[in-house]
């Protein structure tokens, strides 16, 4: 599980550290990877391509977690109450310990309902779209809005979020927009896709995915195209029970004990997402946005969701098989 940028905002009007310069992914660069998509993708074609944000593949764990913490703290909050105000009772010297014990279930509620409000009642996902024809990328913000910054201007990085998973570090590709200096960070963005730290350094699947982008751009749809195997079905539509059920496990492709001991997760991260997304809305680009993305008709690399001959069942990739994707 990766928030950084959700629950942590990323540092901005500094300048650029030497471990981001070293980190640094230049575009014009092939590295010698397999290009994966990490079922990140929601539509390809000749114009753009565009993927969901990087918190999706967990989404609704959060949801599910706290949702449980803000039921149980507002019934103790107005167990408390009751106790307090009721005419019955006669607290007498332990009135000061309910008042405390209020105080801090009532802080636990809201802090609970804060983290809550990231995940519910916001957006579905928050798209980034790669237009190759423009050399455009725009990046839908956590508030909604749209950042649109040239392909060539953004400094790309491969940065260390220092959030640990299980003891392990997290690694993640980020976008940075600089000041005319080009050395100050405005604002920075990060890719759909991140990963566990080996040995002190991101784990392949990273570069893979970072090649992935990179190749689209500066290589067309068609260096890509056999790699696309499965485009997520939540363009424009919200997602069902079963794809997030799925989607959630899939995050364990490859690990049959945490493929089964994870079991009881995946629904309850399944019943969470399901809320945060129905809870919210989906996301629509700005009319000045689609009019620069329009596709060419009949275009041979137009790929989404209505293109895939499987579910993620279907895909068997489960975990024997190594999935390229």
């Amino acid at each position: 599980m990766e928030y950084m940028g959700l629950f942590h905002k990323y540092k901005v009007n500094r300048r650029l550290t030497d471990k981001e310069r070293e980190g640094r992914l230049d575009p014009k660069v092939k590295l010698e990877v397999q290009p994966i998509h990490q079922l990140t993708v929601l539509r390809m074609n000749s114009t753009y391509l565009e993927t969901v944000d990087k918190y999706d593949a967990w989404r609704g764990w959060v949801t599910a977690v706290l949702l449980a913490v803000i039921v149980i703290c507002t019934l103790m909050v107005i167990d408390d109450i009751r106790t307090l105000i009721g005419d019955q009772t006669d607290l007498g010297e332990y009135a000061i310990w309910w008042m405390l014990i209020l105080v801090m279930t009532t802080g636990l509620l809201l802090l609970a309902l804060w983290f809550f409000l990231k995940e519910a009642f916001t957006w579905c996902y928050y798209p980034i779209r790669f237009n190759r024809k423009t050399r455009k990328v725009h990046v839908t913000r956590l508030n909604g809005t749209v950042l649109t910054v040239g392909w060539d201007e953004v400094f790309f990085t491969l940065s260390r979020t220092g959030m640990g998973s299980l003891g392990a570090s997290h690694w993640e590709i980020q976008g940075h927009v600089l000041g005319e200096d080009r050395e100050t960070v405005k604002e920075t963005f990060a890719l759909a896709f991140w990963g566990l730290e080996e040995n002190g350094q991101p784990n392949t699947v990273v570069r893979m995915y970072w090649e992935f982008i990179r190749r689209y751009m500066e290589e067309g749809p068609a260096s890509v195209d056999n790699v696309l195997r499965q485009c997520s079905p939540v363009l424009f539509r919200r997602e069902t029970w079963w794809y997030g059920f799925q989607r959630f496990n899939f995050n364990f492709y490859q690990r049959w004990v945490a493929l089964i001991l994870g079991l009881p997760f995946s629904v309850l991260d399944a019943f969470g997402r399901q809320i945060a997304l129905r809870s919210s809305r989906l996301p629509k680009w700005p009319a000045e946005v689609e009019a620069e993305c329009v596709i060419e008709p009949d275009d041979p690399y137009e790929r989404d969701a209505r293109h895939n001959k499987h579910d993620l069942w279907g895909m068997k990739v489960w975990p024997s098989q190594k999935p390229l994707w």
